[in-house]
């Protein structure tokens, strides 16, 4: 009865991008949030900017990484993160549309 994962590369890619955004993302909004901390009017601006840097920031630190892993000869481990990617990337895009149309 004990079915073991066929694919666990592929959903460690997967998990290995979500905590590589948990880590990152209040981390972002740390650094931006220092930076506004003289001008508090421009905080809300900032962090919408947070959202759109999501991607930019999903560039830096998965593309050195697959490079990596695909170095080592693991291929399950590349696309599970490239699902990740594609996930976020549709639910970053998702978001900033719904945030942009608020905004109209």
């Amino acid at each position: 009865m004990n079915n073991p994962d066929p694919h666990p590369d592929l959903s460690r890619g997967i998990t290995f991008v979500i905590l590589m955004h948990v880590i990152v993302l209040p981390l972002l909004g740390l650094v931006i949030y220092v930076l506004t901390m003289d001008d508090p009017g421009y905080l809300i601006p900032h962090w919408m900017s947070t959202y759109f840097m999501i991607g930019i920031i999903q560039w830096a630190n998965e593309l050195p990484v697959n490079l990596f892993y695909e170095r080592r000869k693991r291929p399950e481990l590349v696309k599970g993160m490239v699902i990740g990617a594609c996930a976020t990337f549709l639910l970053n895009g998702g978001c900033f549309v719904l945030l942009g149309l608020s905004l109209v």
